[in-house]
């Protein structure tokens, strides 16, 4: 399967204006299908269908093709129209395996596999002055109407952004099939509600034992759902995590990408998190996993030790490091009980830690998450 993203990566602009780029924007309208003799087989997407674009800006915009039919698809990519102000504006359009001159207007044809996807790139350097606008007819070359996209880039004021996120950490390391956590969470600093989306866009993975779904807290999403989202007033808060079920090879790696969308017309942000195998649990720390519950995770500041054994009286030592290294165990409180651990973590700001528990056969190292 193509990945438009993974491709892309070596794509260069052919011409450089300015070395002084900004924030990446554009502006594009998804006219849509029209079947015609036959059926329709091509599906195409783009994920953000308005922007803006800052003066000097420069910005790749990724159109995705999905071949739905039964056969091979021969993808006809051309530019039909291409009006910008002066020579100050740059544009550039580039299959998943080429990038084209300026002037190309009629890409190569080239394969997609029944099931896969293609697509193509846009690549914009934004002038002085004016507007641009962009059509994409994309051909299956079997008998139906092409699909048109038009994009048009306009410079203007960038809106500040309604929605604060934070992402603690987007890589890690994870044990053979464990599931890793990663939390996204969200702030309305606007005075109107919002209703922020958190949308699943690419999954790159090397074989099927990997896997992904979406949470709104403790309430997760099927391993198919897209997106999730939440209603937000001035000043609340929420926390998502994308929770990667990593494979049960050492060495392999896997990401997926997610978009987060504010609901109110600014610019969404993307965000891509992996996930490497470093190696796989023991008979031993299975049983040491096993042997204890922690939660809930993500807490919103007390959370449970619960020790299965509870034949083993030996006591537990428990830490709590951040994201440096720093032990943070004398900012929280400990309450042992006779099978459970009380702890409380509302002197620790939000965020993602470290939790060491040790004892007579444990050794488990967890990812707390504390809004």
């Amino acid at each position: 399967m193509r990945s438009l993203s993974t491709t892309y990566h070596s794509i260069q602009l052919c011409k450089v204006k300015s070395t002084t780029f900004g924030v990446l924007f554009l502006c594009g309208v998804l006219f849509g299908y029209t079947p015609g003799l036959g059926q329709m087989n091509l599906d195409v997407k783009i994920e953000r269908p308005s922007r803006i674009l800052p003066k000097g800006g420069y910005t790749t915009y990724i159109i995705v093709a999905e071949n739905r039919s039964a056969e091979p698809i021969d993808l006809q990519v051309i530019r039909t129209v291409n009006d910008y102000p002066d020579d100050t504006w740059l544009i550039s359009v580039c299959s998943p395996d080429l990038c084209y001159e300026a002037e190309v207007d009629t890409l190569d044809p080239y394969v997609i596999e029944p099931g896969e996807t293609g697509g193509a790139q846009v690549h914009i350097l934004a002038g002085d002055t004016g507007s641009a606008r962009v059509v994409l007819s994309f051909d299956s070359q079997n008998g139906t109407e092409p699909t048109l996209i038009e994009l048009r880039a306009e410079i203007g004021e960038i809106p500040e952004p309604s929605l604060f996120v934070r992402i603690d950490s987007t890589t890690s390391n994870a044990v053979g099939g464990d599931t890793v956590e990663f939390g996204i969470f969200l702030l309305n600093t606007s005075g109107d509600s919002l209703h922020p989306r958190v949308v699943r866009l690419e999954r790159d993975y090397p074989n099927e034992t990997w896997g992904d779904f979406l949470c709104y807290f403790d309430q997760c999403s099927l391993p198919d759902q897209k997106e999730l989202g939440a209603d937000l007033k001035k000043g609340e808060g929420v926390l998502f995590a994308v929770k990667v079920i990593a494979g049960v090879e050492v060495g392999e790696s896997g990401e997926v990408e997610v978009m987060v969308d504010p609901g109110d017309g600014t610019e969404p942000t993307f965000h891509r998190f992996a996930v490497t195998v470093d190696r796989v649990l023991s008979v031993q720390e299975v049983e040491a996993e096993k042997a204890l519950r922690i939660y809930p995770n993500p807490t919103f500041g007390e959370l449970q030790i619960e020790c299965r054994r509870t034949h083993d009286a030996t006591p537990l030592q428990i830490d709590f490091f951040d994201l440096m290294g720093r032990n943070l165990s004398n900012q929280v409180e400990f309450n042992y009980k006779s099978d459970r651990v009380l702890l409380n973590l509302t002197q620790l700001p939000s965020g993602t830690y470290h939790c060491t528990v040790r004892g007579r056969g444990i050794d488990v190292k967890r990812t707390i998450i504390k809004y």
